[in-house]
């Protein structure tokens, strides 16, 4: 979690410092400031589907919740706009989900390789962090809409661990450990839509695909993200929102084939600051 925080606080400490342009864009709604801090929490509900499997042996479609992991469950995520032209915006964003559980196997199964036995002791952690740079146009601007296409790089953590404890006849405990890892650098497109209802209301919605496809990956993320801001005073204002996203992606291993089909869905608060 601490990897694309970091990460975010870099490019965003290095972009709002730099002078791309001095065109100031035009105001045509409370989020057109020059400079925009989102920061926000969502309450979301995780619906993953994991396999992991090898050629000899059978192949098996493990839930999350199956192993123990909330469904249920809070994440954070991070945003900065800069407007540096009339009709040019940067676009730097993270966001993170974490989860874990324990759980004891009421069945066996394999999972990469490895036989897990009835009553072994499971514990599960899955994460899916990313961070991105978008480079965004305006396509369209009149008083109260704002349409911007764009497009950049985003960088993917995704990783998921499987570990099985089990007792042996002699009382002692054997370890089975099962790893999935993506970490690199890839492209992805983004839209938005902001739309002006009042002096202080404004409705915006973004929504992209991010790709997964590298090396041995394959896939893609696809999300969207409908707000209601209110804006509360000059330069603060929060808004209420829903978030969707749809992970889809493949590992295709020397030995292993890993799929992940994981939604994730629920309702968002977000503060924002404006200069």
């Amino acid at each position: 979690m601490m990897k694309p925080l970091m990460l975010f606080t870099a490019v965003t400490l290095i972009a709002s410092n730099a002078s791309f342009a001095e065109d100031s864009p035009p105001a045509s709604h409370d989020l057109a400031a020059r400079h925009t801090f989102l920061l926000g929490a969502a309450h979301q509900e995780a619906n993953a589907d994991i396999r992991a499997s090898v050629a000899h042996l059978p192949e098996h479609t493990v839930n999350l919740d199956d192993l123990g992991v909330d469904e249920s469950y809070y994440s954070w995520y991070a945003e900065y706009r800069y407007n540096f032209a009339r009709h040019w915006g940067l676009v730097i964003a993270a966001d993170a989900f974490n989860g874990d559980g324990n759980v004891r196997s009421d069945s066996e199964f394999n999972y990469g390789g490895s036989i897990i036995p009835v009553d072994a002791a499971l514990k599960t952690d899955f994460s899916v962090n990313t961070l991105f740079v978008d480079l965004m146009y305006t396509v369209y601007n009149s008083a109260a809409t704002e349409v911007s296409l764009g497009a950049g790089i985003h960088m993917l953590d995704f990783e998921t661990s499987l570990r099985a404890r089990i007792e042996t006849d002699n009382n002692q405990f054997d370890s089975k450990k099962a790893n999935e890892d993506l970490l690199a650098p890839l492209p992805n497109i983004r839209g938005q839509w902001i739309q002006r209802l009042g002096d202080k209301w404004t409705f915006f919605v973004t929504a992209g695909w991010m790709s997964a496809n590298v090396d041995e990956w394959d896939g893609s993320f696809v999300y969207a993200h409908p707000r209601v801001h209110y804006r509360f005073s000059k330069h603060f204002g929060a808004a209420l929102g829903y978030q969707f996203t749809d992970v889809d992606v493949t590992h295709e291993g020397k030995r292993v084939e890993t799929e992940f089909d994981v939604e994730l869905k629920g309702p968002t608060l977000t503060l924002s600051y404006q200069l």
